[in-house]
């Protein structure tokens, strides 16, 4: 065989095996397909630990895939109409995030992901749909609920038809992105509440293996959710009055 020849597809295929790692970020938690260029390892890892070390898990290995184009990247999600940065998917512990995802919002964005993941890998099913996206939320997020939004628009979805972002019950003929934000808004306010009320820690060491529901009025002391939100919001909401000037001598 001509070793010109041999030194070529050397080189070719050389060159093909560099482009395809150079596309791949490896990390002992996860693996990155086709990263944007500023990503770094380093701001993975921070985010990962941030969330393994919010919910006391070491995530087992999963894949996380970028893309760049929006068409592929919801048609991988299943619906092609959703408003969506990223999914976390259960069946095989991957994390897949859209192009709406920047170098600005993706801490928070892959941080919520992650918290899914861990719900996943953890708590099996024993926590139920309608707290775990508030859940994720809780943990990513460095920002409390726009209290004063979620009040604004009106009835409140009920609790536990917060199960999924994209078919929330009690809000129907809503803008869809509107729908979805509250969904987001108000799961991160029941979170923030249970929380407050009875420590977030505490009520999923308990839950893990058992029924999270049956600990919120013994621990909690809430006896009816939708009532406790319904308050929590309409207090939460309320400007805090600034203090009265104190009068001099």
């Amino acid at each position: 065989m001509n070793r010109t020849f041999v030194a070529l597809t050397f080189l070719a295929s050389t060159l093909v095996s560099f482009n395809a790692s150079a596309q791949q970020m490896r990390l002992n938690q996860l693996t990155v397909d086709a990263p944007p260029a500023w990503l770094k390892e380093s701001r993975v890892q921070r985010v990962v630990d941030r969330i393994q070390g919010k919910l006391e898990w070491d995530i087992r290995k999963i894949r996380v895939v970028f893309y760049l184009d929006e068409r592929s990247f919801l048609k991988e999600f299943g619906n092609d109409s959703a408003s969506i940065a990223a999914f976390a998917r259960k069946s095989d512990m991957s994390v897949h995030v859209g192009p709406a995802v920047t170098t600005q919002n993706f801490d928070e964005v892959f941080g919520h992901e992650l918290s899914h993941v861990i719900s996943y890998q953890k708590y099996k099913d024993a926590i139920p749909r309608w707290l775990e996206e508030g859940l994720a939320n809780f943990v990513s997020r460095k920002t409390k609920p726009n209290y004063g939004w979620i009040a604004s628009q009106g009835a409140l979805p009920k609790v536990r038809d917060m199960g999924h972002p994209f078919a929330p019950k009690g809000i129907a003929g809503v803008d869809p992105a509107v729908r979805v934000r509250m969904h987001y808004e108000t799961s991160h306010a029941l979170a923030d509440l249970l929380a407050t009320r009875c420590g977030m820690h505490d009520l999923l060491q308990l839950a893990t293996g058992s029924n999270v529901e049956k600990y919120l009025a013994t621990l909690c002391r809430i006896p009816d959710l939708d009532a406790a939100l319904k308050d929590w919001v309409a207090r939460k909401a309320k400007p805090v009055p600034a203090p009265s000037p104190t009068q001099g001598a």
